[in-house]
C-alpha cells in the first residue's frame, strides 16, 4: 500500500458532498486512469489526493504518513501535479522546469549537472526541447500542454498526478504521451493518476481504471483481463459522442466482451 485513504473519507466543496465513504488504495509503480463525466467529481478527487484541498471527512495517508500533516516542501518531494490552472506566463519553459526542482535543491535553490541533464532529458523524450527558451505565454495550448507534463516529470517525485494532461493534443501526442507515463511508471517506479476521457486509450495502457459516476459512485478495475462491460463504460463517455459515435462504440464495447 502507497497512497490509501481511510474508511470515511469524503471529497466536495464546502458542505456539499460529492462522494463519500471512499476507502482508496493506490499500490506503488501503478499507472491509474480515472474517468468520469464533466462534473462527476474527478478533479476534486485528484486535488484531495494531491493535497491542495481538504477533504471534507477523513485523511489521505502516504504510505502511514497522513498527507495532512505534511509540510508544503515534503509534499512536493512526494507528489509532483498536472493541473489546468497555467503559472506565470512570462516565464521561460526552462525557468519553469528548473523551478519545479526547488524541493530538491540546497538553500540557495542551485542546480548541479544532474538536474541540468534530467531536465535536457525530459524535454528530449517530449521533442520540446527546441521550446526551453520560449516564454509560456507564445506556446500553442498543446505546447503548453506538453511542458506542464515535462514539468511534472522533471519534478522527479514518487507521485505524479495528472487532471486531463491530453486535452488539447491530437491523437499522436495523446498516445506518445501516455505511452512515456507508462514507460515512466516502469522504468522509474512511479506512481501515475490520470484523470481522462482517452477511454480507448486507457483501457489499453493502464494498470487500473477508476469510472467516477455522481449516481453510482467509484468502480474500480484492477486487472487489465476483467472485461469493461459496456455498462460501466458508456456513462462516462457518451456526454461527449454523437449517435452514430455512441452506436458505433457500442459495438466495439460488445466485440470485446
Amino acid at each position: 500500500m502507497f497512497i490509501s485513504t481511510s474508511e470515511d473519507f469524503s471529497i466536495g466543496y464546502k458542505q456539499k458532498i460529492l462522494h463519500q465513504n471512499l476507502p482508496l488504495c493506490i499500490e506503488k509503480n501503478k499507472l491509474i486512469c480515472l474517468l468520469g463525466a464533466n462534473g462527476s467529481g474527478k478533479s476534486t478527487l485528484l486535488r484531495t489526493l494531491a493535497g491542495l484541498q481538504k477533504p471534507l471527512k477523513g485523511n489521505v495517508f502516504i504510505e502511514q504518513n497522513k498527507l495532512q500533516k505534511l509540510s508544503n516542501t515534503q509534499i512536493a518531494q512526494l507528489i509532483s501535479i498536472v493541473f489546468t490552472k497555467t503559472p506565470t506566463p512570462t516565464l521561460k519553459v526552462v525557468e519553469l522546469m528548473q523551478i519545479s526542482l526547488f524541493a530538491q535543491t540546497n538553500w540557495w535553490g542551485n542546480l548541479n549537472a544532474m538536474h541540468h541533464h534530467r531536465i535536457a532529458n525530459v524535454l528530449k523524450n517530449l521533442q520540446i526541447q527546441h521550446l526551453a527558451e520560449q516564454t509560456l505565454y507564445e506556446l500553442s495550448d498543446g505546447q503548453l500542454q506538453k511542458v506542464m507534463i515535462a514539468r511534472a516529470l522533471v519534478q522527479n517525485t514518487p507521485i505524479i498526478i495528472l487532471d486531463e494532461p491530453t486535452a488539447h493534443l491530437d491523437l499522436l501526442n495523446r498516445i506518445q504521451i501516455f505511452n512515456l507515463l507508462k514507460k515512466t511508471t516502469i522504468e522509474e517506479q512511479k506512481t501515475i493518476l490520470i484523470a481522462t476521457h482517452d477511454w480507448e486509450i486507457a483501457q489499453h495502457i493502464a494498470d487500473e481504471i477508476w469510472f467516477l459516476d455522481t449516481k453510482n459512485g467509484l468502480k474500480i478495475v484492477k486487472n487489465k483481463n476483467e472485461s469493461l462491460h459496456l455498462d460501466y463504460i458508456l456513462p462516462y463517455v457518451t456526454h461527449s459522442l454523437k449517435n452514430d459515435e455512441q452506436l458505433l462504440l457500442s459495438k466495439i464495447l460488445k466485440n470485446n466482451n
